[in-house]
């Protein structure tokens, strides 16, 4: 059977894995320069940053990873791949075909399954089932004309941003932590973190500064090198080190989908008779009370792991 997955991050991966695993050729489109999403590390000439997700939550669920062979320690409460983010996903792609800085514009029905259609009307074949698990509003997209109702459905999440900042200096900064936090909805400093006091990391001074989404929202339009600068800034009050210098490296990168507020109650999407389906976190049903695998604050990589294998077994039946 030929199976299409759309999407590498964390629930593409899972669903591609347990695919290949029920004896599916699966072929992985990625619209990115490789694997990732959310959990990507941004590789600079400053050195690395973990710019998506700060890390993952603790509970049994991490010991579904211990078949990846991927190590992990813990810090700032949580547990973070050595030596970058982007090692979860380097080790569930392994031995998968993905294929990076292809982007699917497009999902028909045709006879025998589903064909894919990328940039420019370009053919990417004809499979049997198609997996999409790009955020929603994007999967919607995607799932138009050939699965209308799953589109109708992925357009009812609603998601909050995320700006994120990229800085590093030459010299030491005057913040005795490591990391900052602030759960308030419109901080411009929702978390922050010094990348070389994580295990693994390379040394320097570098730092992550990920905005609220509140006070995302309210810049989602900015240039990003005013929205950088004004979080630089924000670190230097929240770690009480008043102005700071100016950065050697500054960037910034918006998550324009960073978070589903409100997941839908369902493991994954299906439409058996065109044979195509849907997952990610924004598939996420509330847990039974004292599940361990449960993201604390909301949906993330466990709850995206286990929608793609949902999916898979889905699309297997």
């Amino acid at each position: 059977m030929r199976i299409a997955v759309i999407g590498a991050g964390v629930a593409g991966l899972a669903c591609a894995a347990e695919l290949t695993a029920g004896g599916a050729e699966v072929t992985v489109f990625e619209k990115s320069r490789g694997p990732g999403g959310r959990t990507s590390t941004r590789r600079t000439e400053a050195g690395a940053f973990d710019h998506g997700c700060p890390g993952l939550v603790h509970g049994a669920w991490l010991l579904e990873l211990a078949p990846l062979g991927l190590e992990h320690a813990e810090f700032a409460g949580r547990e973070v791949p050595v030596p970058a983010m982007s090692a979860l996903c380097r080790a569930l792609a392994a031995g998968l075909d993905v294929r990076a800085g292809v982007r699917v514009e497009r999902i028909s029905r045709e006879e025998g399954g589903a064909g894919l259609l990328g940039e420019d009307g370009a053919a990417l074949g004809i499979f049997e089932r198609v997996a999409v698990t790009a955020p929603a509003p994007q999967a919607a997209e995607l799932l138009a004309d050939a699965a209308p109702d799953l589109a109708a459905r992925a357009l009812e999440v609603e998601y909050a941003p995320c700006w994120a900042a990229m800085a590093a200096w030459d010299a030491p900064l005057a913040i005795a932590e490591d990391h900052l936090a602030d759960g308030a909805p419109g901080t411009p400093l929702a978390w922050a973190v010094r990348e070389s006091a994580k295990p693994g990391r390379a040394p320097g001074e570098r730092w992550t500064i990920q905005a609220g989404p509140g006070w995302s929202l309210g810049r989602l339009d900015d240039e990003p090198r005013a929205v950088a600068l004004d979080l630089v800034a924000a670190l230097g009050v929240a770690g009480h080190a008043g102005p700071l210098p100016a950065p050697t490296f500054l960037a910034a990168h918006r998550w324009r989908y960073a978070r589903a507020v409100a997941p839908l109650a369902a493991p994954c999407l299906v439409d058996e008779e065109a044979g195509i389906g849907a997952a990610g976190d924004w598939c996420a049903p509330r847990p039974e009370l004292g599940d361990p695998g449960v993201l604390q604050g909301g949906a993330g990589v466990p709850e995206a792991l286990h929608s793609g294998r949902a999916l898979a077994r889905a699309l297997l039946s």
